[in-house]
């Protein structure tokens, strides 16, 4: 029952007769060799060989099997206290045993439907802990089983639905991402609940932007601020968190990073009325996420927003990785090369050891961009063609294209113009029209190789679209990115003075973002410019 270890208080708590000396009955099964003390302890013991355990399992009734389940879990929480999260597992399974062994004996009461959303709420539980900590994989099993259980409980079951569909999508099974937030969507129905329909429609939403690279799909749309009244007067903050955070995804996908901050700040007010750890990790990693790298706040004050992110929700190990992946860019930023570079390696490293793919693709723009403000564009390179090599093996489409119109910056720093523009022709093609981010590296990129080859029409008309599309933004990185593409152009049409101007302004962007790296990086420039005819 208990496993191939027990100790005594196990014993005592699940045998027959309590009143029963419990070491007289352990030490006769000693004396016949059925179980053999653990030598780590006195007081714990081991059977002499599973098959002995197997059958003694076997040889019990199915009604006392559950009982004998029930009465375990219910010692462990009493037994736990504090420490109830290390073992929600454990008695999730138990308690899960317990209905089914119920189910299989007799019609199904109140008290059998009670147990089941008993052993759903601590399997739910250790779920959302499973992916905390990067075990996706753990969380996607514990929470199907956690589903199969609330047959009858319908709120209860769409979150757990949501929660599951979550866990796929950090696996990077978009598919079943998919499939199971478009159950969880039709059964909302039958709860009445607005909030329950919106969170569906925001799984599947932010599901669209990894398996297929938009963020206006059918389940998009149908998501708005128009909810917002509607939730608020229901007094669903859990609802809310989700809705507000959407409405910061897709501000952050067409690159208005101060509205996207705003959004997710409203979401976490939101958070702190309604307790839901999963829901704050997943919150704080988009909060911590793109829109401080290339977004409007200085990098000092990001990387103390990412601090007070991390103490707010402490002991969650991969939302911990992910914020000292930002703060690596933000110092490497500062100025402090190998400080940035070392805390990158760091968290490169966890990863391949958690054997996180998705997460590692998503990290591997991130990666990239360090090694280009260090002067590495190989060492860019090689992280990006990992990064779209796993996005390619999962399908996902969000951050595929911008990968590959990065890896095209990085051939064109390298002198590899050929292979440059392939990555830029791939990126494209395939990115969709709504993809900033994507068309403004292509446009740069483009711009600075037909700058070299000699084509100034061609480069000035590539930089024009760049800041075209940049205006649309309030990236300062991308802002300073597509006028040095714009000063390329500018030279090679022999507009010195023109481009003496674009470069200025770039630099200013960058030191007033705090990104010294890359303004130092395109000083010698700005001299080069100021020296030659004009």
């Amino acid at each position: 029952m208990v496993g191939e270890q027990f100790g005594l208080d196990e014993v005592s708590e699940l045998g027959d007769n309590p009143s029963e000396p419990t070491r007289q009955l352990v030490g006769a099964l000693i004396r016949t060799e059925l179980i053999s003390r653990d030598l780590a302890s006195d007081d714990a013991f081991r059977f002499a060989h599973l098959l002995i355990r197997d059958a003694a399992y076997a040889g019990m009734l199915k009604a006392i099997r559950a009982e004998l389940h029930e009465r375990f879990a219910n010692w462990l929480v009493n037994r736990a206290g504090d420490r109830l999260a290390e073992y929600q597992p454990i008695v999730g399974h138990h308690l899960e045993q317990a209905y089914r062994y119920r189910e299989a004996l007799a019609p199904l009461g109140e008290e059998e439907h009670s147990l089941a959303r008993r052993a759903a709420s601590h399997l739910r539980a250790a779920g959302g802990q499973a992916l905390g900590r990067f075990d996706a994989n753990a969380a996607v099993n514990l929470l199907t089983r956690a589903a199969d259980l609330l047959t009858t409980h319908a709120h209860e079951r769409v979150d757990t639905l949501l929660d599951l569909a979550s866990a796929h999508r950090h696996v990077g099974d978009f598919d079943a991402a998919g499939v199971v937030a478009r159950n969880a969507l039709h059964e909302a129905a039958s709860t009445q609940s607005p909030g329950h329909l919106v969170r569906a429609r925001v799984e599947l939403a932010e599901i669209a932007v990894w398996s297929q690279g938009v963020a206006d799909g059918e389940a998009a749309t149908a998501i708005g601020p128009r909810d917002i009244a509607v939730l608020e007067a229901a007094g669903d903050d859990r609802a809310l968190v989700n809705l507000h955070a959407w409405l910061g995804i897709r501000e952050d996908i067409a690159m208005r990073y101060g509205p996207a901050q705003r959004s997710y700040r409203r979401a976490l007010e939101h958070l702190r009325r309604c307790s839901d750890r999963r829901l704050e990790h997943d919150l704080l990693l988009w909060c911590i996420g793109t829109s401080l790298i290339l977004g409007p706040i200085p990098v000092t004050s990001a990387v103390t927003f990412v601090k007070d992110c991390l103490a707010r929700a402490p002991d969650q190990p991969y939302l911990e990785l992910y914020g000292q992946g930002t703060s690596a860019g933000l110092i490497t930023m500062s100025g402090d090369l190998a400080r940035g570079r070392r805390m990158r390696d760091e968290v490169v490293t966890r990863l391949q050891e958690q054997e996180a793919p998705f997460q590692s693709a998503a990290f591997g723009q991130l990666a990239a961009a360090i090694d280009l403000l260090a002067d590495d564009p190989a060492g860019a390179m090689r992280h990006l063609t990992n990064s779209y090599e796993i996005c390619e093996r999962l399908g996902e489409q969000g951050s595929r294209w911008t990968t590959a119109a990065m890896a095209g910056e990085a051939a064109r720093r390298l002198g590899h113009l050929e292979e440059a523009e392939r990555w830029c022709d791939l990126a494209a093609r395939h990115a969709p029209t709504k993809d900033p981010a994507t068309h403004i590296q292509v446009n740069s990129t483009r711009a600075s190789i037909r700058a070299v080859s000699g084509d100034a029409m061609a480069a000035l008309e590539f930089s024009e679209a760049a800041e075209a599309l940049t205006a649309r933004t309030d990236s300062p990185e991308s802002r300073a990115e597509s006028a040095v593409a714009r000063t390329d152009a500018l030279a090679a049409a022999g507009r010195f003075e023109e481009a003496k101007t674009k470069i200025d302004a770039a630099i200013a962007d960058l030191e007033a973002k705090g990104n010294m790296a890359r303004a130092r990086q395109l000083k010698p420039l700005r001299r080069e410019l100021r020296l030659s005819r004009g």
